[in-house]
């Protein structure tokens, strides 16, 4: 593409990087990440930077995908997040997972009355109820949301 002329879109580096996800080819995928930031200079998209968290995320590069996440100067948003917490889940990271469900619960917090986040709440915080009780308890407690004798979420 580079070659035959026609200059990429951020649409292009999202396909190119949910294609590497799907094959597991982390390395390409982030190379395409950095240059889509640092070689075109797009400032990287909520839906760009999840898929970037999705690729890392899916082959056990989790703390390396936090560690993304607090480094950039944007809020991330919650899809990003979201990815973070799911890869967490499927990977077992309980310590990076209580840090991502801290700032889910903040993001809600902060938008709460916004429709289209009530939605992707109501996803994550599946996600969160998926784990085991004492898991789950202990994510409730951390994020200070439990409450004497009452169900926080359904």
């Amino acid at each position: 593409m580079q070659q035959s002329g026609p200059y990429p879109t951020t649409v292009t580096f999202l396909i190119l990087m949910i294609a590497c996800s799907h094959v597991g080819d982390v390395e390409k995928g982030q190379q395409y990440f950095d240059m889509m930031t640092q070689g075109y200079s797009f400032s990287p998209e909520k839906e760009r930077l999840s898929s970037y968290i999705d690729l890392l995320g899916r082959h056990e590069f989790v703390e390396e995908a936090y560690e993304s996440l607090e480094k950039m100067p944007n809020d991330p948003g919650v899809c990003a997040w979201g990815s973070l917490l799911a890869a967490c889940r499927l990977q077992g990271y309980l310590d990076v997972g209580l840090a991502t469900s801290q700032k889910l619960f903040e993001l809600d917090t902060l938008l709460y009355y916004q429709t289209c986040f009530r939605k992707l709440k109501d996803g994550w915080m599946h996600l969160l109820s998926k784990g085991s009780c004492d898991i789950w308890e202990l994510i409730r407690a951390t994020c200070g949301l439990y409450r004497k004798g009452k169900k926080m979420f359904y």
